[in-house]
């Protein structure tokens, strides 16, 4: 473990009593609204209201596509998704234009309501708060967007494109 400069911890330092500002993602066509009520029904929310101050996005594209049976009983619409992603003979092919959409958004969303603390996002949406730190770490976020102090991801997975 390396330490961090004085500089750094500065710029990492949290003021105790200040709730952290989260942007919430939502997963692969559901809402901000259904992710709310996720973490609600799960008990999450009471128990971050004390430390986070939570502002739940919709995703910019409408559902393209059947709405998960995991989903459709339980959560009424709209429904949204980041991004779609289609097999193909040769491996899955994603959007780049709703990866790319999707992405100007975000960061849209950051300067417009910013600054935000940290990302959480839940599946499709924990894909891309892992792709948002990713970019942070790499030096390719715009510099009017403030670091990220950390992420809380919820049922991700691997990324393995290169573009994501």
């Amino acid at each position: 473990m390396v330490a961090a400069e004085p500089a750094e911890q500065s710029a990492l330092r949290i003021t105790p009593g200040r709730k952290l500002r989260c942007l919430a993602l939502h997963s692969w066509r559901t809402s901000a609204s259904i992710f709310q009520q996720q973490l609600a029904r799960a008990r999450l929310q009471d128990k971050l209201s004390d430390l986070l101050d939570i502002v739940f996005i919709d995703a910019p594209h409408l559902a393209s596509g059947p709405i998960p049976d995991d989903v459709l009983p339980y959560f009424e619409g709209p429904y949204y998704e980041w991004v779609t992603a289609e097999e193909t003979p040769v491996g899955v092919e994603f959007d780049l234009k709703k990866i790319t959409t999707s992405h100007h958004f975000i960061v849209s969303t950051m300067r417009k309501h910013g600054p935000f603390d940290c990302v959480m996002g839940f599946s499709q949406g924990s894909v891309l708060t892992a792709a948002l730190v990713a970019m942070q770490l790499a030096g390719k976020m715009p510099s009017d967007i403030p670091p990220l102090k950390c992420c809380i991801l919820f049922a991700g997975m691997k990324v393995r494109e290169v573009y994501l």
